[in-house]
C-alpha cells in the first residue's frame, strides 16, 4: 500500500487572445509554477514502522515531469500566429523529501505560496507516501507526514487530515487545479474523501465560481510499483508515459483514454485502477439543483441585467449584521445596519446606484445573493460591495472570515463552516463578468481579504485638469479591469466611538465623504480623506487589476 498525491493548481493559461494579451506590447507573460513535492518512504502500521521503496524517488521524478510539461506547453502555445510570449513558466520549487517533510514545513510552504501566488500562477502539490482512513474514531482520511517534537531535533511520523489540508489550500486563487492520488489499502474510501473535501459541494459557491479541480485517484488497493515499472507507482508510471499532463484540462476525455490504454497494457491486479472526477461536471449537477430551487420561489434581482453603451449600471450590494443569535462568541452590534442604510441611500440618490440590501443575513443568503449579482451584471456594470459587522482571523489557516447571524461558536467550528472565508469571497467576486468591482469592509480584520496584494498608487485627482468632459474621462478610466478593496482597519475596529455613537469611526467619515463630493467618487478619493482614521484603513488591489483603470461613480447633479 502506498500513496501518491499530485495537486496541480493553475489559472487560465489557454491560447492567448486579444483580451488576455497586453495592449502595450503584445506580450502575454507566462505565470509562475509554485511546486511542493513531498516524498516519505516511512509509514506506521500499528506500533511498527515500515518502508516503501519508491515514494521519495517518485517526488524527485515528478519535478522533472512538470519541468518537461511546462516546456511542451510553451512550444504548443508559441505556434499560434501573431502572438509572442515573454517566457516559459518560472518554477518555484519546495522539495520536502524524507525527514524534511514535516507538518510545519508543509504549512509554511503552503502559506508562502498563498502570499506570493497570483491568479495566473500554477500551484502544484505532489505527495508520495502512505495514507489511511480512521474508521473507528474520527472516520476521516489522513496522509502520513513527519512531526518535529517541540524543543527537540527528533522526528516522529504523524498524520495530516485531508480535510485540514484542503482548508490550507482554499486560499490559493486559481481556476484550473489537478489532484492525483494513489493511496492506501481502501482506495475507494480515500478517493471518496478526496472528492468530498477537495471538490466544492456548496451549490451557491460552486455556481458562483469558475474553479475546476480534477481528481485522478485509485479505486482499489494502491501499489508501490508494478510489473511494468517496479521503481515507480503504477499511476505515476501511466501519467509519465501518457505525456503532457496539462492536456487533461483541454482534452479531458482524450487524456483519460490515453491513461486507460496504459492501464490495460500495465494491468494492476486485473481490475479497474483509477477514476477521474471533474469539478465542472459536479458544478453542472449543483446548478441544476439551484434551478429547481428557483422554480419554488427564490427571487431574482429587480434591476436590468444589461448595461447599454451610454449607461453602464451601478450596483451596490450592502450587507450588514447587528444580531448574532447562534453564538455567545459574537456580541450584538449597534451600528452596522444604520451605517449601511445611510450609505446605501446616498449611493442610490446621489450616485445613481441600484441598491440590494441584506440585513442580519444567514451565510447561505449571502452566498445566494452573490450568485444572483454574478448572474445579473455584465462587463460594463460597476459593482460595489459593502460589508459591516463582525470579522474573524484564523492564525491556523492564515485567512479572514466574515461572521453572520448563524455563525456558530469558534470552539464548535473547527473548519468554520458557518463563516465565509475571505479567500472564498474573493474567488466568487473574481468570477463576476463586470470589469469594475470595489469592495468595502467595515469589519475586524477586513484587510485579510487579500493581505498580500499590492498597494495601489493612490490617486485622489486633486490636481486633475480636464480637456474632456467628466463622462469622457470616466469612460477612459473604465476601459480596463479594476479590482480594489478598502478595509476600515488592519485588525480590530470599533462599532462606535466617543465622537459618534450612531456610526463606526470609519462609516462616519465615509458618509461625510460621499455627501460632500461634487463631481465623482473613487477609492483613491475616499482613502485620501479617510487614511487618518484611528483604525488605520487599508486600500489595495486584488485579482486582475489594471493600473490604468479605476472604479469611478459620477455624482448625478
Amino acid at each position: 500500500m502506498r500513496l501518491l498525491i499530485l495537486f496541480i493548481v493553475f489559472t487560465y493559461i489557454s491560447i492567448p487572445n486579444k483580451d488576455t494579451t497586453s495592449k502595450t506590447n503584445g506580450i502575454r507573460p507566462f505565470p509562475t509554477a509554485h511546486i511542493i513535492s513531498i516524498g516519505i518512504n516511512g509509514f506506521l502500521d500499528g506500533d511498527s514502522i515500515y518502508q516503501f521503496k519508491n515514494a521519495e524517488s517518485d517526488a524527485q521524478k515528478f519535478t522533472s515531469l512538470i519541468e518537461n510539461d511546462s516546456l511542451l506547453l510553451y512550444k504548443y502555445v508559441d505556434t499560434i500566429k501573431n502572438e509572442r510570449l515573454q517566457d516559459i513558466p518560472k518554477l518555484s520549487i519546495h522539495k520536502l523529501i524524507g525527514s524534511i517533510a514535516t507538518k510545519s514545513n508543509l504549512k509554511d510552504a503552503l502559506l508562502e505560496i498563498k502570499k506570493v501566488s497570483k491568479p495566473d500562477d500554477y500551484f502544484i502539490f505532489f505527495y508520495a507516501g502512505y495514507a489511511f482512513t480512521d474508521y473507528e474514531n474520527e472516520k476521516e482520511s489522513f496522509i502520513t507526514i513527519y512531526e518535529k517534537e517541540i524543543d527537540s531535533d527528533s522526528l516522529e511520523l504523524s498524520q495530516f487530515k485531508l480535510r485540514e489540508l484542503s482548508e490550507f489550500m482554499n486560499g490559493i486563487q486559481s481556476k484550473k487545479q489537478l489532484f492525483i492520488s494513489e493511496a492506501g489499502s481502501d482506495g475507494q474510501r480515500f478517493s471518496n474523501d478526496l472528492v468530498s473535501y477537495f471538490i466544492e459541494s456548496d451549490p451557491y459557491i460552486a455556481a458562483a465560481t469558475e474553479r475546476n479541480r480534477i481528481i485522478i485517484s485509485n479505486v482499489s488497493l494502491a501499489y508501490d510499483g508494478s510489473n511494468c515499472d517496479s521503481g515507480t507507482g503504477p499511476l505515476l508510471h501511466m501519467i509519465s508515459k501518457s505525456k503532457n499532463l496539462l492536456d487533461i484540462f483541454y482534452n479531458t476525455h482524450q487524456y483519460e483514454f490515453r491513461l486507460s490504454k496504459l492501464e490495460i497494457e500495465c494491468t494492476v491486479a486485473n481490475t479497474k485502477y483509477f477514476t477521474i472526477t471533474r469539478e465542472n461536471r459536479i458544478r453542472e449537477v449543483l446548478q441544476k439543483s439551484i434551478s429547481n430551487l428557483q422554480t419554488r420561489g427564490i427571487e431574482g434581482l429587480n434591476f436590468d441585467t444589461v448595461s447599454d453603451n451610454d449607461n453602464p449600471k451601478n450596483i451596490a450590494l450592502i450587507i450588514a449584521t447587528n444580531e448574532y443569535k447562534a453564538s455567545k462568541t459574537w456580541k450584538n452590534l449597534r451600528n452596522p445596519i444604520n451605517d449601511a442604510e445611510i450609505i446605501g441611500k446616498i449611493l442610490e440618490e446621489k450616485y445613481n446606484t441600484q441598491i440590494v440590501t441584506l440585513y442580519n443575513p444567514t451565510i447561505d443568503s449571502v452566498k445566494k445573493k452573490l450568485l444572483e449579482i454574478k448572474n445579473s451584471v455584465d462587463e460594463r456594470s460597476r459593482v460595489l460591495l459593502f460589508f459591516a459587522g463582525h470579522g474573524y482571523f484564523s492564525s491556523i489557516y492564515s485567512d479572514g472570515y466574515l461572521v453572520f447571524k448563524d455563525s456558530k461558536e469558534i470552539t464548535d467550528e473547527t473548519y468554520l463552516e458557518n463563516y465565509l472565508a475571505m479567500s472564498t469571497l474573493e474567488r466568487m467576486i473574481n468570477s463576476f463578468s463586470s470589469k469594475h468591482v470595489f469592495v468595502i469592509f467595515d469589519v475586524c480584520f477586513g484587510s485579510s481579504f487579500e493581505p498580500n496584494s499590492r498597494d495601489i498608487e493612490m490617486n485622489n485627482y486633486e490636481n486633475l485638469l480636464l480637456d474632456i468632459t467628466i463622462d469622457e474621462f470616466i469612460e477612459r478610466k473604465s476601459k480596463e479591469i479594476s479590482r480594489l478593496y478598502l478595509a476600515s482597519g488592519k485588525y480590530e475596529v470599533p462599532d462606535y466611538w466617543k465622537d459618534s455613537k450612531d456610526h463606526s469611526p470609519f462609516a462616519d467619515k465615509l458618509i461625510t465623504i460621499l455627501n460632500e463630493e461634487q463631481e465623482f467618487i473613487s477609492p483613491g478619493k475616499i482613502y485620501s480623506r479617510i487614511e487618518g482614521n484611528i483604525t488605520e484603513p487599508i486600500l489595495k488591489q486584488f485579482g486582475e487589476h489594471s493600473l490604468r483603470s479605476d472604479f469611478i461613480l459620477k455624482v448625478e447633479k
